[in-house]
């Protein structure tokens, strides 16, 4: 069964603009079918246009940033959101987190220890890359987690 992404979707996951993304399929660079005026755009062909355009980045620990991310209830690893996860005995339930996109779990004291929360991240983002290749799924996660250090990154400046 074969995936289809819209055009928002291929945009931003080509880090590009929608009139780009749409220039391209009417240029035939990219295929496309359009059902019920959404245009559906096959996702091995947005992936191998990315391949050939983009080289793989390699996962790059970032702690600082991802101390900031995991403090405000997001993601590490790919920036989703973060739940109580029912871990554990049902007394431990609320100090383990979860994410609903990635699936990273980690015990709510990492948060206060920056060195061993960046290992595990760091552990889990390898994880995910390694799994890049099965997908376009994980190399979304890991392009929000890009988009969302930098906007901390800027944050940080601004303070």
């Amino acid at each position: 069964m074969s995936y289809y992404v819209t055009v928002k979707e291929a945009a931003d996951y080509l880090d590009a603009d929608v009139g780009l993304v749409r220039a391209m399929i009417n240029k035939g660079w990219l295929p496309g079918e359009k059902l019920e005026r959404v245009w559906r755009i096959p996702a091995e062909a947005v992936e191998y246009f990315r391949a050939s355009i983009a080289p793989r980045a390699e996962w790059e620990s970032d702690s600082r940033g991802e101390v900031v991310l995991a403090h405000n209830h997001r993601c590490p690893v790919c920036a989703g959101s973060f739940l109580p996860s029912p871990k554990g005995a049902s007394g431990f339930a609320e100090e383990f987190l979860e994410c609903l996109d990635c699936g990273l779990s980690l015990h709510d004291s990492l948060l206060l220890h920056e060195t061993t929360l960046s290992e595990h991240v760091a552990t889990h983002g390898q994880d995910l890359q390694n799994k890049e290749s099965e997908g376009m799924r994980a190399r979304a996660l890991l392009l929000r987690r890009q988009t969302a250090l930098k906007k901390v990154h800027e944050l940080l400046k601004e303070a």
